[in-house]
């Protein structure tokens, strides 16, 4: 099989323009909410330099939320199924409205030490959520508009790789038979969805997984369990587990003709359309 140079990190996360605004709104709100949560932290910053900061933060928080629902209908329209779109928008307009009521809050108030712990602690309960499900959004994104890229699967398995001091992280061995195998699915999708799922493995079974290679038949499957073969690891970052996650991964999986079999040890398997 003819090597590839590794495919970007990061592919469009969508091809419709109310999509790319929806999903920039989205963005720039949580980097203003990561920005806020920075200054509340800050011994540096006083009283009156968050009395100033906060309303702004805080009248984004509605067009956010708007960005947020246009999104859903836009994924809705082109999904086989809206229960995961409508699981993770719930979600995410939940944590927006928590984060707008404390901005309302601190608007009102003096931003004391007493206020000022109060807000420190929503955007730091709030905030991963957040992002968390931003990213979920922008997985079903990919899911629905990204590009397909012919790509060998150990090269989309390498995308997103952190160093071994970085933490907190999840290691997966990857079966050395992957190398023979090619796949047309969009990059990231692959990366994203396959560190969800051992993320989760990690959570369940307190050990890093492995990555198998299983054709049955005329069918390709891959599992992560932990049983011993030889192959690489690769080191990803550790992502959160949140409550629509794995419903949002299997849902963006089938979107591109995948099956997904949850349990002890969680099973994907490859339609031949897409296989190389």
């Amino acid at each position: 099989m003819a090597s590839r140079s590794p495919p970007s990190s990061r592919s469009s996360v969508a091809r419709v323009p109310e999509a790319i605004e929806a999903g920039g709104v989205l963005r720039d709100t949580l980097g203003s909410l990561r920005n806020l949560d920075q200054l509340v932290r800050s011994m540096r910053v006083g009283p009156k330099g968050l009395e100033r900061a906060i309303p702004d933060v805080h009248s984004a928080c509605q067009p956010c939320a708007e960005a947020v629902r246009s999104l859903e209908r836009l994924l809705r329209a082109t999904l086989p199924t809206s229960a995961p779109v409508e699981h993770v928008t719930t979600f995410v307009l939940e944590r927006l409205a928590q984060v707008e009521a404390a901005l309302e809050r601190a608007s009102s108030q003096s931003m004391i030490a007493k206020n000022r712990l109060a807000l420190e602690q929503v955007l730091g309960q709030v905030l991963p959520d957040l992002e968390g499900g931003r990213d979920l959004l922008e997985l079903l994104a990919e899911a629905v508009w990204a590009p397909p890229v012919p790509t060998p699967m150990i090269d989309l398995l390498s995308i997103g790789q952190v160093p071994p001091s970085a933490a907190p992280t999840v290691r997966v061995k990857l079966d050395a038979r992957l190398a023979d195998l090619e796949v047309v699915l969009p990059p990231s999708l692959v990366q994203g969805c396959f560190n969800i799922l051992a993320s989760a493995y990690q959570a369940h079974h307190g050990q890093d997984p492995s990555l198998h290679y299983h054709v049955q038949g005329t069918e390709v499957w891959l599992e992560l369990n932990t049983s011993e073969l030889p192959g690489t690891w690769v080191i990803w970052p550790l992502q959160p587990v949140l409550e629509p996650s794995l419903a949002v991964t299997v849902a963006a999986l089938r979107t591109r003709g995948c099956d997904v079999v949850l349990g002890e040890a969680p099973r994907v398997r490859l339609p031949g359309e897409i296989l190389r």
